[in-house]
């Protein structure tokens, strides 16, 4: 990745978001809004002043190591470095004004403003969903959320990697039940746990 600037700003989400009620907060699964999702950013000083930067070369004369030491450190264990989405703001400052990307202002919950690079482990489904990797978790996230890497949960994301595998997002809100039956099947079996007085089914799906 090539970006051009005078100052590079690495920006990442903060925490776990939603926009519906979790399983076990009263009125569960009730639509509550869009959660507006935090961000913070910090400077790449190492790029100061640089008009052209690779962030993710992996050579010695690279601080991608530092990078996402202090991502790692800062935000999650589940941060990934080799594999996911990445957000990046450059500023320009020429004669006195500076002009910028867009960046923490300008990211709300439904505008993919900000620029975004997003790296796969594979070519497969699997490889699509790695993409997804760093990505804010947004519990009863909506498709548009999904599909532009804004925020997604654990089930709207295997649906929205399928989408993006086949390059074909899509339209309707499946769940995962449904997004099962577009994989062709080897075989089928039945798999059941008694949990109190309820029976749960499920059927194996191979691709």
């Amino acid at each position: 990745m090539v970006a051009l600037g005078k100052k590079a700003t690495a920006i990442y989400p903060l925490k776990v978001y939603k926009n519906a009620n979790h399983p076990w907060e009263k009125n569960p699964y009730q639509w509550v809004g869009f959660g507006k999702i935090d961000y913070e950013r910090k400077e790449l000083t190492q790029f100061r002043g640089q008009w052209q930067i690779q962030p993710f070369k992996k050579q010695s004369d690279s601080i991608f190591g530092d990078i996402i030491n202090y991502f790692y450190a800062v935000n999650s264990r589940f941060y990934q470095k080799d594999v996911g989405s990445f957000w990046f703001q450059v500023e320009i400052e020429k004669r006195g004004k500076v002009r910028k990307s867009p960046g923490i202002e300008n990211s709300d919950y439904r505008a993919p403003k900000v620029f975004r690079v997003s790296i796969r482990d594979g070519s497969g489904y699997l490889g699509y969903l790695t993409s997804f990797f760093n990505v804010p978790g947004l519990f009863g996230s909506i498709n548009y959320q999904s599909k532009h890497y804004i925020g997604v949960d654990c089930a709207d994301v295997l649906v929205a990697a399928y989408g993006k595998w086949k390059g074909k997002p899509l339209k309707k809100n499946y769940n995962v039940a449904m997004l099962v039956n577009k994989f062709p099947k080897r075989g089928q079996f039945d798999c059941r746990q008694i949990f109190g007085r309820t029976t749960v089914s499920a059927r194996r799906s191979t691709y």
